[in-house]
């Protein structure tokens, strides 16, 4: 009998502790909405090829309801050997699936043309939806790849 009752007691407490995991859970999941505002991204940029890191890169980037990118409100600053410079960001778009994965493109203007891009492949959106950790690489020249962290305003 008080095997009966250790057991039902076990039982009564391992459902309690599992509830008090469900909200748990719950947070961890992430929705499109979780990337609406305007970010800051810190990071590098390296050509794998040439086997040197010689630029640091800081955008602010806007992202809308939809993931898009606000370009009119959006911008990046390289640093390489040469100096700083402005970039405009032209668009691109910036998508979170539930497991908090982010992908997306940034697409952005440099020497009077608008035909450059990144492409964040992998990408991570913190439990509090305010940091993001991407890696990815230039569409214009796959062997340059960068690794950026980004805060939400």
């Amino acid at each position: 009998m008080k095997t009966m009752k250790t057991l039902i007691s076990m039982l009564m407490m391992t459902g309690l502790a599992l509830a008090m995991l469900i909200p748990v859970a719950a947070q961890a999941s992430c929705e499109q909405g979780d990337l609406t505002g305007v970010w800051m991204t810190y990071g590098i940029s390296i050509d794998t090829y040439f086997s040197n890191s010689d630029e640091t890169d800081r955008c602010k980037i806007k992202v809308n309801s939809s993931g898009t990118i606000v370009a009119t409100a959006s911008y990046c600053i390289f640093r390489d050997q040469k100096g700083k410079y402005r970039v405009d960001v032209a668009g691109g778009s910036v998508l979170v699936a539930s497991n908090c994965r982010v992908t997306g493109t940034v697409d952005y203007c440099y020497l009077d043309a608008c035909s450059f891009g990144l492409t964040i492949e992998h990408g991570t959106l913190s439990q509090d939806k305010n940091v993001i950790s991407m890696l990815g690489y230039s569409r214009n020249d796959n062997d340059v790849v960068f690794s950026f962290t980004g805060v939400k305003r």
